[in-house]
């Protein structure tokens, strides 16, 4: 019979960065507050909370900044879990989710928010024939597992002023 151990920990706070090679993903500058950590020999991995208290996930790629970042991280077992997560985007507040299965390798986003300056995200340059002006009311659920990306998405461009190229115009 073996023991069983277990570890358990506090910290009073820390940061956490994230700078990835390509372009693709964002760069983050977490500052946490009071992080909790436990591990057993019987659990398959750690458990634990870490609070974001501020910080910014840029994606430049995209042109999209958060800034205030708060919520709260949570390991378990199963995953890693962001829920809440609090931010500004564009200057307008935003709220989501994040969760991932560490055993199923499945992965799902939440996010609901008004983005504002369309004009300075990639938005705006997927064409050069139409241009985007203003603001939207975005509200999607991303999820994703190897092979397979699902994307549900309801978008307010009510306030999206669109602009297209004469040439798309049929003569009167």
């Amino acid at each position: 019979e073996s023991p069983v151990m277990s570890v358990q920990g506090m910290l009073k706070g820390g940061t956490l960065s994230f700078k990835p090679k390509g372009k693709g993903y964002p760069t983050a500058d977490l500052k946490l507050g009071p992080m909790t950590l436990a591990w057993s020999s019987e659990a398959p991995a750690p458990a634990g909370s870490l609070p974001v208290v501020d910080g910014s996930l840029v994606h430049e790629a995209s042109g999209i900044r958060a800034e205030k970042v708060s919520g709260m991280i949570k390991l378990d077992p199963a995953g890693i879990h962001i829920d809440p997560l609090n931010a500004e985007v564009t200057g307008n507040p935003f709220v989501g989710a994040l969760h991932y299965d560490l055993g199923k390798k499945e992965w799902s986003v939440s996010a609901t928010g008004l983005v504002s300056g369309i004009e300075n995200t990639l938005l705006a340059r997927l064409s050069s024939d139409v241009s985007l002006k203003g603001a939207m009311n975005l509200r999607c659920n991303v999820a994703g597992r190897p092979g397979l990306y699902t994307i549900d998405a309801d978008v307010d461009a009510t306030q999206v002023a669109a602009g297209v190229r004469w040439w798309f115009l049929k003569p009167a």
